[in-house]
């Protein structure tokens, strides 16, 4: 069961930080990935201090390590992109704008 979960952890990470950086507009990761990396070191620093479960901890910086390895092929890759903006994503409803309710 623990190696499961290292696995799922390892590739949703690995791969949600991937498909960001190679898919979306600067201005787009500019705006959402200070979330996204705060939700990302957050997960690990709970997997160290509340979880105590180590081993996710070591799958989400083997996941960030994969991902920086990865950094020049994601380069290539956006460098003859064309770009769709947010607003257009949400128009054609892959991604979805949440708003807080209080």
């Amino acid at each position: 069961m623990r190696s499961r979960e290292i696995r799922l952890t390892y590739f949703l990470e690995s791969r949600r930080l991937y498909f960001l950086l190679k898919n979306f507009s600067r201005g787009y990761l500019f705006r959402k990935m200070p979330k996204v990396l705060f939700y990302f070191f957050g997960s690990m620093l709970m997997d160290l201090v509340k979880r105590r479960k180590t081993y996710l901890f070591k799958a989400r910086v083997k996941a960030l390590l994969w991902v920086i390895s990865k950094l020049p092929e994601i380069y290539r890759k956006r460098k003859n992109e064309i770009f769709i903006n947010e607003e257009e994503l949400i128009r054609r409803s892959l991604i979805v704008k949440h708003q807080l309710k209080i």
